[in-house]
């Protein structure tokens, strides 16, 4: 297993997880050490593969981090310090927060759980009074945090807690039109991030979090997302941290607050009454059609899944039970997807996602 960083940087270390002999830092952040069991094509049902892991005396890795997995378990990572976000990102970037090790999900077998991966939380970069920060909806009301690129340290939330101390290890994704000639128009309107943050400055918390019914799943149900959030619907949404930046990054791309757009939806006069200080867009803004980044099928997740940790291992007998055991919803979205569309693209309709960068403590972080 070869794991490399294509920046000036890469990991010294890992905070609070120990070293394991033979493996560099930047290689076992990017993995998770799995059972190894034997004949895994032979397990039959879900509870023989979890009394297969239980009985197993050894273990592999799986790289789980890396935006391409190699045949041969080799991937990249092109690791920063806080401090050079940025250089790096931009408005309209999705933001997934990464376990700084999988081990616990492992160690539990909840497969609810395993499927997720790494990614614990997600946000998005905003612009803000020509500024970007980085905004994000977190429990357990729901409001939505915002930071200074230029000081992650003081991030609201996840500064205050030894929790998130050791995990604050960020993922940056950025989304793009499939059809270069649509850029500048994306450009004009991902700008309407900073609005829609001001719209729709607070969820409601999902009770339950293992998944959550979606709020829209197509262009018509976003609009009338849309429509509900501009006549300020109470309670808002109830929606946790990646559908929340979702939701703003769809309805920036479809659904334009500006007074041509508002007129046609009848809704003109409410926002300017609800919403005074909130600057209209410009007129000249042409939305998108379709969703620029659609939810998930469950298929697709199970398959990502699948082929992280697994690769072609398991019987098919496993594989087909997996979906009932899991009760995943559909659609569906997790913090996670956006590494997961960066190595496979679920819809051909979908913008397409690059991988950024990984952005880490400074003190983690050694030239290289």
């Amino acid at each position: 297993m070869n794991v490399t960083s294509t920046s000036p940087w890469t990991l010294s270390q890992i905070p609070s997880i120990a070293p394991e002999p033979g493996v560099t830092p930047l290689a076992q952040f990017a993995s998770t050490k799995i059972p190894l069991v034997s004949s895994p094509g032979s397990i039959t049902s879900v509870d023989s593969l979890r009394q297969a892991f239980q009985a197993s005396t050894q273990s592999v890795r799986r790289i789980d981090l890396c935006p391409q997995i190699g045949a041969d378990q080799s991937g990249q990572l092109k690791i920063i310090p806080y401090g050079q976000l940025p250089n790096y990102v931009q408005a309209g970037d999705v933001v997934c927060f990464l376990y700084t090790d999988a081990k616990p999900l492992w160690d539990s077998l909840n497969l609810i759980e395993m499927v997720k991966q790494r990614g614990w939380h997600a946000e998005i970069f905003a612009p803000n009074q020509g500024d970007v920060v980085l905004r994000g909806a977190w429990s357990p009301d729901g409001h939505i945090a915002c930071t200074r690129v230029e000081d992650m340290l003081s991030h609201p939330v996840y500064s205050t807690n030894p929790w998130y101390a050791n995990n604050r290890n960020l993922h940056v994704f950025r989304f793009s039109p499939p059809n270069a000639a649509d850029n500048a128009r994306f450009s004009g309107l991902i700008q309407g991030l900073e609005q829609w943050s001001a719209v729709f400055p607070q969820t409601t918390w999902p009770s339950d979090m293992a998944f959550n019914p979606m709020r829209f799943s197509d262009l018509p149900s976003l609009l009338t997302l849309g429509d509900a959030l501009v006549r300020k619907v109470t309670p808002p949404p109830t929606m946790f941290c990646i559908e929340w930046a979702h939701a703003v990054f769809c309805l920036s791309c479809c659904y334009p607050l500006s007074q041509s757009f508002l007129t046609a939806r009848g809704l003109f006069s409410t926002f300017t009454t609800n919403f005074p200080n909130v600057k209209l867009l410009g007129d000249t803004l042409v939305p998108f059609t379709t969703l620029p980044w659609a939810p998930y099928d469950p298929a697709y997740i199970i398959e990502m899944f699948l082929d992280a940790y697994f690769e072609e291992d398991l019987s098919e007998d496993v594989i087909a039970a997996l979906p009932s055991v899991m009760a995943i919803p559909s659609p569906v979205i997790l913090p996670i997807v956006p590494l997961l569309e960066a190595r496979k693209k679920s819809n051909p309709a979908n913008f397409n996602v690059s991988y950024v960068c990984t952005a880490v403590g400074d003190s983690c972080c050694v030239s290289q």
